[in-house]
């Protein structure tokens, strides 16, 4: 009796090891390590130059699941263990733009963060004005954080 409940508790511990946190956790513990010299490395040489490459396309793919004249957020958790594609994504609460990103994202090899910043939360922000597409992605794009605001605070100081 004594040893199935003790590999059921390893099993147990196990998958919680495995599972994702929530954006709200992923976040705090980001902005937690602003003051990191590391993971201010990594995001200003590694992290930012990785969202510059590919962001701007993959949220140019997924702008037309905006409905017209309105804007959508969405919040994501990005396992960056620099494993291969698939990469994990958690998306809390998915809308089609979601889902959209989540997908792309998941079709890209990650650079790997320092191990204190495995799991890098992004904010996303697009707007869909109506017009066509082809505009430019500064048009189309609002805001990506919060890697790119917290390692901005850290920058002045």
């Amino acid at each position: 009796m004594r040893r199935q409940l003790v590999i059921s508790l390893v099993l147990l511990a196990s998958g919680c090891a495995n599972q994702m946190p929530k954006y709200d956790e992923a976040l705090a513990k980001a902005n937690g390590l602003t003051h990191d010299a590391v993971v201010k490395e990594w995001g200003e040489n590694v992290g930012g130059l990785f969202a510059g490459q590919h962001f701007e396309a993959t949220i140019l793919k997924c702008v037309h699941f905006i409905p017209e004249s309105t804007s959508l957020t969405a919040h994501l958790v990005v396992d960056a263990n620099g494993s291969t594609p698939p990469t994990r994504i958690s998306d809390e609460m998915p809308t089609p733009f979601s889902s959209c990103l989540k997908g792309e994202l998941q079709t890209l090899a990650w650079p790997k963060a320092p191990a204190s910043l495995r799991y890098l939360p992004i904010e996303i922000k697009g707007h869909n004005s109506g017009a066509s597409t082809d505009k430019p992605a500064d048009d189309v794009i609002i805001d990506i954080a919060p890697s790119n605001k917290s390692l901005e605070r850290t920058r002045g100081e």
